[in-house]
């Protein structure tokens, strides 16, 4: 932009013009940086092993002059609002179901117990099975605060039958 256009500004570096198929209309398109990228993978296609995706946005017009002006302050502003998400997902992960976790594993290792190692395995495998809680994303990326009953029953869903509550009718204390 700033070589063609001659368009000045604290911008990406990757921030390009381009025509739409066969119209005159302008879009815009630019990779962020992987450090600044807040989507899933930070960007990248096929669960992370893929390419990067490009953020884009139409500027609007066939003006490329306009178009470049455009494009420069739609960048800023996805910019802002990418930095403003990442603050809220470190936020989110310091409040997460996984920080506690890790603080709560951590203090009962150091207890005594009988059969301490096997009480210890059993406990990390409820966390990192292969059904594990751990494997959710709402346990790692969700505040405490924020996790609902569908995270949960979607979680119970996955469950193999061995995991899942008895119904009201079995969970009953024998009377007597």
């Amino acid at each position: 932009m700033s070589r063609d256009l001659g368009l000045r500004g604290d911008y990406p570096s990757t921030l390009a013009i381009y025509v739409v198929g066969k119209t005159k209309n302008l879009d815009w398109r630019y990779l962020p940086s992987e450090q600044e990228d807040p989507r899933t993978f930070a960007g990248r296609t096929n669960q992370g092993k893929g390419k990067r995706k490009y953020e884009t946005g139409s500027t609007g017009t066939d003006d490329p002059w306009e178009a470049g002006k455009a494009a420069i302050a739609a960048s800023i502003a996805r910019r802002q609002q990418r930095l403003c998400e990442l603050e809220g997902q470190k936020v989110n992960r310091e409040h997460a179901l996984a920080a506690y976790w890790e603080t709560w594993i951590a203090r009962q290792a150091t207890k005594t117990r009988p059969n301490a190692t096997r009480w210890l395995r059993d406990k990390r495998l409820l966390w990192n099975g292969t059904t594990g809680i751990g494997h959710q994303a709402w346990a790692t990326l969700k505040s405490v605060e924020h996790i609902t009953y569908q995270d949960f029953d979607s979680f119970f869903d996955i469950c193999p039958p061995t995991m899942k509550l008895a119904g009201p009718r079995q969970a009953r204390w024998p009377v007597g």
